[in-house]
């Protein structure tokens, strides 16, 4: 059911606050906002250009979430495959805490492809999904080099039992199938992550919780 569950997302209803997405993650509940600040422009390319603010409320729990302006060049939307036709990655990091004036958000150019502002495709409006791409967690409190030296143990992954720390799976229904996820704090992969430019994706996209984060983009 909750894969059905959409919001309204309207391009040309300038700068009000929007929803896209509205997910948990280690215990605390928030929700992703969007402001368009001016209307889409078409480049010579073909492609819609639109300047815009984004903005994460917190509502429950005891971990800070916040937009990881770091990584502000993921923050795009790109064609993807049916059934969406648009995927916008948001960078997010635990223990993070953005500022609560509106005036220090950063102004982010999104950019879409062609066709964007085209009210349907085949008598389908234009669908979008939000997935998060979460940062890891902050050294000081875990170490995925050395995780029975941790002070905190990420819950979604794994769990302690005595001096044993043990990794959690799950199988998660998808249109491919069941696939595996989870279990995915290891030496191998933190390794592989180290010297990337881009964050861990421990996101919505494989995670075990229930997400709000499709949007129909309307007139």
């Amino acid at each position: 059911m909750h894969e059905n569950l959409r919001f309204n997302l309207k391009p040309k209803k300038l700068n009000e606050w929007q929803p896209i997405i509205a997910t948990e993650y280690i215990g605390t509940f928030y929700m992703i906002y969007i402001k368009f600040l001016e209307e889409l422009k078409q480049s010579n390319n073909g492609d819609y250009h639109v300047n815009c603010k984004f903005h994460l409320q917190n509502f429950r729990g005891a971990i800070t979430m916040g937009i990881d302006y770091e990584y502000s060049d993921l923050l795009k939307a790109k064609k993807t495959s049916v059934p969406f036709d648009y995927m916008l990655k948001i960078p997010v990091s635990p223990f993070l805490k953005n500022s609560e004036n509106e005036d220090d958000y950063p102004t982010i150019k999104m950019t879409f492809s062609e066709g964007l502002i085209n009210k349907e495709i085949n008598g389908h409006p234009f669908k979008l999904e939000t997935e998060i791409m979460y940062r890891n967690l902050p050294k000081c409190l875990f170490n995925p080099y050395n995780i029975k030296e941790s002070a905190f143990l990420h819950p979604l992954y794994l769990f302690r039992e005595g001096e044993n720390i043990q990794h959690i799976y799950y199988n998660k229904n998808t249109d491919q199938g069941v696939q595996v996820t989870g279990g995915k704090y290891d030496v191998n992969r933190a390794s592989n992550n180290n010297n990337s430019q881009n964050p861990t994706h421990f996101g919505t996209n494989g995670s075990p919780t229930c997400d709000a984060k499709i949007s129909e983009i309307i007139e």
